[in-house]
């Protein structure tokens, strides 16, 4: 489906598995991802921003998207994540590793870079990410290397 730049998405999505928007991401706004409950969330063409990434990590650490395990965003556009990680009050840094879905054919992950943080709960996940990428995955869901 192609949509058009000012497209907004006001609806909701019924629970699921799994979301994949191959292309045309732009439209999934900060709101919707807060919104969205899947297990696995992978956007192309994202246009979201550092700030947009930093609530949604408040908003995961505070207990929201409480069955998400895997969120991959690429963006169509180059982020500055130069001081990304002085707000992330990183429990561990420098994980390397791999993410492997459920499901073969939807996605895999591998990094050597990533940052561990926890929520309030004592859940843990790894995030990876890049100028053109933002991924996190759940720390009882990746093999280690």
């Amino acid at each position: 489906m192609n949509v058009s730049d000012n497209y907004r998405f006001d609806g909701n999505l019924e629970p699921g598995n799994r979301l994949l928007i191959y292309a045309y991401g732009h439209w999934v706004t900060l709101d919707n991802l807060l919104s969205f409950d899947f297990i696995e969330i992978t956007v192309r063409g994202s246009r979201l921003s550092i700030p947009d990434l930093y609530s949604f990590i408040r908003h995961w650490r505070a207990g929201g998207s409480p069955r998400l395990k895997f969120l991959r965003l690429e963006f169509d556009h180059q982020l500055d994540f130069e001081h990304f990680e002085d707000e992330l009050e990183v429990v561990e840094r420098d994980i390397a590793g791999e993410y492997r879905s459920r499901d073969d054919h939807f996605q895999n992950w591998r990094f050597d870079h990533g940052y561990c943080i926890q929520r309030n709960d004592g859940v843990k996940t790894v995030i990876d990410f890049g100028g053109g990428h933002f991924v996190m995955m759940n720390w009882s869901e990746i093999q280690l290397k």
